[in-house]
């Protein structure tokens, strides 16, 4: 099994990380806003990744720890952003920045937090450009910023094929996943590890992403933390409802697309969709597609060159992340 005390150790070591760097600066309207959203929590999947991966391959955790903060400044960033465009008020429980503070001070904040990641990338990379950690970095932030754009144009068309969508929540989620495993390899000098560890979290991004989706409406767990249904809520065409309209004929498709955005009832609408979901057995077939990414991730992993005690943990790791209930 996955050192758990091991894990622990290095999320405290990071959050004592996080607490030494210093926001409490002037204008407090710039500065707040960054320390308020670094501190109400998060999964921290993307930095301990980079971080525990490292700490597989031996690698420089110094270094290591400077390039996961950059990651997880930017991740936030991309968060108070995202809030602002999706006129989201609530964020892991608690207000969004742009309701705490205003939308002005949300932007700036948000632009202060991307700047700052691009100097702690860099601070990881110093005296080893061969890395190239801040191309990789201003690749992924570019890809990132695509996948944003690409899942605002999603809401405003009335069909989307599922793998548009797919290749939407690959820029969005997944590649940032993967930045962190890439550059886990390269502060290990390892390069020979870099392009399949990137893949393997593209894998992981896409399988754990989908699966957002299907607990979404399908999750047992108290703790998943959402409201059941959320996102047929909210009238969004989420993997759920794409791999119902793959399964439809075009005439189908289009009668239940106009429905899906009509109807204004919530309930009605969730127990609508739930009755097509249930009918076309989208909950295995979206299941199976999940499973499918996961087969992927575990054939790349098995063509590493790693110890049996690398390729375990990795594998655990892996697991941690995938099997999740909420």
């Amino acid at each position: 099994m996955t050192n758990v005390n091991s894990i622990s150790e290095l999320l405290k070591s990071f959050e004592l990380y996080m607490a030494k760097v210093r926001w409490d600066r002037q204008p407090v309207e710039l500065y707040d806003p960054v320390s308020y959203i670094l501190s109400i929590g998060g999964k921290r999947l993307r930095p301990m990744s980079l971080l525990y991966l490292t700490k597989i391959l031996d690698g420089n955790m110094d270094k290591a720890m400077h390039a996961a903060y950059g990651i997880e400044l930017f991740h936030n960033f991309s968060l108070v952003h995202d809030d602002i465009m999706d006129a989201s008020e609530k964020r892991r429980s608690f207000d969004t920045v742009h309701v705490k503070y205003g939308q002005n001070e949300a932007i700036l904040s948000g632009d202060l937090m991307l700047i700052e990641s691009i100097s702690f990338i860099q601070k990881a990379q110093e005296g080893n450009f061969q890395s190239n950690l801040l191309n990789l970095f201003l690749t992924t932030a570019r890809e990132v910023c695509e996948g944003q754009s690409l899942d605002m144009s999603f809401e405003k068309k009335m069909e989307i094929s599922l793998s548009e969508y797919i290749e939407m929540i690959r820029l969005k989620t997944a590649v940032l996943l993967a930045c962190c495993f890439e550059m886990a390899a390269k502060l290990s000098n390892r390069m020979d590890l870099a392009g399949t560890f990137y893949d393997l979290g593209i894998q992981i991004g896409l399988a754990f992403q989908l699966e957002d989706d299907w607990l979404d409406l399908y999750s047992e767990n108290s703790d998943f933390g959402k409201v059941r249904g959320g996102d047929i809520l909210r009238a969004k065409k989420s993997a759920l409802i794409l791999e119902l309209c793959e399964s439809m004929n075009i005439q189908g498709r289009n009668d239940f697309l106009k429905n899906y955005m009509l109807i204004k009832d919530p309930v009605l609408r969730l127990n609508t969709v739930t009755s097509l979901l249930n009918e076309y057995k989208i909950k295995e077939k979206l299941k199976q597609r999940i499973s499918e990414y996961k087969l992927k991730a575990h054939l790349l992993l098995s063509a590493l060159t790693l110890s049996p005690a690398q390729k375990l943990e990795l594998e655990n790791w892996m697991q941690l992340i995938l099997e999740r209930r909420h």
